[in-house]
Protein backbone atom coordinates (compact mmCIF):
# COMPACT_ATOMS: atom_id res chain seq x y z
CA UNK A 1 0.00 0.00 0.00
CA UNK A 2 1.33 3.42 -0.97
CA UNK A 3 1.74 6.12 1.70
CA UNK A 4 0.10 9.33 0.43
CA UNK A 5 0.46 11.30 3.67
CA UNK A 6 2.55 14.47 3.56
CA UNK A 7 5.89 14.25 5.32
CA UNK A 8 5.23 16.96 7.90
CA UNK A 9 7.71 15.34 10.26
CA UNK A 10 10.53 16.50 7.95
CA UNK A 11 9.64 20.21 8.25
CA UNK A 12 11.26 20.85 11.67
CA UNK A 13 14.53 19.38 10.43
CA UNK A 14 14.39 21.49 7.28
CA UNK A 15 13.81 24.71 9.22
CA UNK A 16 16.58 23.82 11.68
CA UNK A 17 19.08 23.32 8.84
CA UNK A 18 17.94 26.49 7.08
CA UNK A 19 18.47 28.43 10.31
CA UNK A 20 21.94 26.95 10.77
CA UNK A 21 22.93 27.92 7.23
CA UNK A 22 21.94 31.51 7.98
CA UNK A 23 24.59 31.72 10.70
CA UNK A 24 27.44 30.26 8.67
CA UNK A 25 29.91 32.97 7.69
CA UNK A 26 30.25 33.68 4.01
CA UNK A 27 33.67 33.56 2.38
CA UNK A 28 35.74 36.47 3.65
CA UNK A 29 33.29 37.45 6.40
CA UNK A 30 34.22 37.44 10.05
CA UNK A 31 31.08 37.70 12.16
CA UNK A 32 32.72 37.42 15.56
CA UNK A 33 31.65 40.23 17.87
CA UNK A 34 35.02 41.89 18.36
CA UNK A 35 35.69 45.62 18.79
CA UNK A 36 37.35 45.75 15.36
CA UNK A 37 34.39 44.04 13.65
CA UNK A 38 31.96 46.38 15.41
CA UNK A 39 33.94 49.45 14.26
CA UNK A 40 34.09 48.04 10.73
CA UNK A 41 30.32 47.41 10.68
CA UNK A 42 29.57 50.93 11.94
CA UNK A 43 31.99 52.49 9.43
CA UNK A 44 30.37 50.57 6.58
CA UNK A 45 26.77 51.39 7.43
CA UNK A 46 26.96 54.83 9.09
CA UNK A 47 27.32 56.97 5.91
CA UNK A 48 24.23 55.36 4.39
CA UNK A 49 22.21 55.91 7.54
CA UNK A 50 23.39 59.50 8.03
CA UNK A 51 22.29 60.31 4.46
CA UNK A 52 18.76 59.02 5.16
CA UNK A 53 16.38 62.01 5.01
CA UNK A 54 13.83 60.19 7.19
CA UNK A 55 16.27 59.55 10.06
CA UNK A 56 15.07 61.39 13.20
CA UNK A 57 17.15 64.51 13.92
CA UNK A 58 16.12 64.94 17.56
CA UNK A 59 15.93 61.41 18.81
CA UNK A 60 18.39 59.10 20.48
CA UNK A 61 19.76 56.96 17.64
CA UNK A 62 22.81 54.70 17.41
CA UNK A 63 25.35 55.45 14.65
CA UNK A 64 24.21 52.25 12.91
CA UNK A 65 22.22 49.15 13.74
CA UNK A 66 19.12 49.06 15.92
CA UNK A 67 18.66 50.50 19.37
CA UNK A 68 16.75 48.29 21.71
CA UNK A 69 15.50 48.51 25.27
CA UNK A 70 16.18 52.17 26.18
CA UNK A 71 15.67 52.54 29.92
CA UNK A 72 17.22 53.74 33.14
CA UNK A 73 17.21 57.45 32.37
CA UNK A 74 19.10 59.48 34.99
CA UNK A 75 20.24 63.09 35.43
CA UNK A 76 23.84 63.47 36.64
CA UNK A 77 26.13 66.53 36.63
CA UNK A 78 23.97 68.46 34.17
CA UNK A 79 23.54 65.60 31.69
CA UNK A 80 20.66 63.23 31.02
CA UNK A 81 21.79 59.65 30.47
CA UNK A 82 19.70 56.99 28.76
CA UNK A 83 21.01 53.44 29.02
CA UNK A 84 20.39 51.15 26.09
CA UNK A 85 21.58 48.17 24.10
CA UNK A 86 22.61 48.41 20.45
CA UNK A 87 22.21 45.55 17.98
CA UNK A 88 25.25 45.97 15.80
CA UNK A 89 25.41 43.19 13.23
CA UNK A 90 23.46 40.10 12.31
CA UNK A 91 23.36 37.62 13.98
CA UNK A 92 22.36 39.85 16.85
CA UNK A 93 25.15 41.06 19.06
CA UNK A 94 24.09 43.35 21.87
CA UNK A 95 26.47 46.09 22.97
CA UNK A 96 25.70 48.20 26.03
CA UNK A 97 25.74 51.95 25.50
CA UNK A 98 24.58 55.25 26.95
CA UNK A 99 23.21 58.37 25.37
CA UNK A 100 24.02 61.54 27.32
CA UNK A 101 22.46 64.86 26.38
CA UNK A 102 22.20 68.22 28.18
CA UNK A 103 18.59 68.76 27.01
CA UNK A 104 15.83 66.49 28.26
CA UNK A 105 13.75 66.99 25.11
CA UNK A 106 16.33 65.37 22.83
CA UNK A 107 16.17 62.07 24.67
Amino acid sequence: MKNNKPCYFLLPGFFFLAGCLHYLPLAGQDRRLTPENIRRAFAEVSPKIQADSLRPAFHLCPPAGCMGDPNGGIYHNGWYHIFLRITTVWPPGLVPGTGPTPEAGIC
